[in-house]
């Protein structure tokens, strides 16, 4: 954590695997369950913010699996079309959003061989169905990075988790979109998910980078809400905008039950 602003988790709580670094000048941290780093590394405070309630080291390690390789078959999208609308299907290209722009993602699932970048004043959305059959877009990141302005807009929402029970109300979205995933990078892609934008931008589902980096905010972003689970192998939350991140069940990934043993 880094800046000055206030960061708020409702609903969820902080878990590193190893170390929890606070940078920040000022600013508070304020989570409602709880704040967890592994007992084999280190919290520290190196500035004058305060976090509550207080971190705790836990012996526990989350070891979360891959998902399953859903773009070895994904086709490239159709040719032609509205250029404002994005299609589901496989990009050998950056997708780039520049200032003005407008582009809305049909529901469905994305894979993108070298990323995608919404640039200052772009806005990148995914389209509203109607009130009876929820849309949603699952975004995996195969190379590259996820990138955003921070005077751009983003408005994504992952497939509700529960579209896969009903594929005849949802049969835009899942299969073969991933119910709760809103943006994935394989195992091997240590790139970096920018989820920043303006105040109106809005991000809902799970972010999953299990070998990348996620950056939540900034100095030039004006972002103040996220509704998204975060899970990657770093995590930083920084600038001088208040953040208020929403954890809720009903609209992220359902991770499959596992077993640990331990002896």
């Amino acid at each position: 954590f880094g800046g000055n602003g206030n960061t708020t988790v409702t609903g969820g709580g902080i878990h590193s695997n190893s170390c929890l670094t606070l940078n920040g000048a000022s600013g508070t941290i304020t989570v409602t369950g709880s704040i967890e780093y592994d007992a084999d590394d280190i919290y520290k405070n190196n500035g004058g913010m305060t976090i509550s309630p207080n971190p705790g080291p836990t012996p526990d390690k989350v070891i979360i699996d891959p998902i399953y390789d859903m773009c070895a078959s994904m086709p490239a999208p159709p040719n032609g079309g509205n250029p404002s609308v994005l299609l589901p299907g496989r990009y050998s290209h950056i997708i780039s959003i520049n200032n003005n722009a407008i582009k809305t993602m049909r529901s469905g699932l994305y894979c993108l061989e070298n990323g995608i970048r919404v640039n200052g004043g772009g806005t990148l959305q995914s389209e509203v169905l109607s009130a009876a059959t929820e849309g949603g877009v699952t975004i995996v990141v195969m190379g590259g990075n996820f990138q955003v302005a921070g005077n751009a807009t983003v408005k994504l929402k992952a497939p509700a988790p529960d579209c896969d029970a009903t594929p005849d109300s949802y049969n835009l979205t899942c299969p073969p979109a991933i119910p709760g995933m809103l943006i994935y990078l394989p195992p091997g892609n240590d790139g970096t998910v920018s989820v920043a934008g303006t105040s109106d931008s809005e991000y809902t589902g799970t972010i999953y980078a299990p070998d990348g980096f996620i950056d939540v905010g900034g100095t030039a972003s004006a972002l103040s809400d996220v509704g998204a689970q975060l899970v990657a192998s770093s995590v930083l939350v920084h600038g001088d905008t208040n953040i208020n991140i929403h954890y809720d069940s009903d609209t992220t990934f359902n991770w499959p039950a596992r077993l640990n043993l331990q002896r």
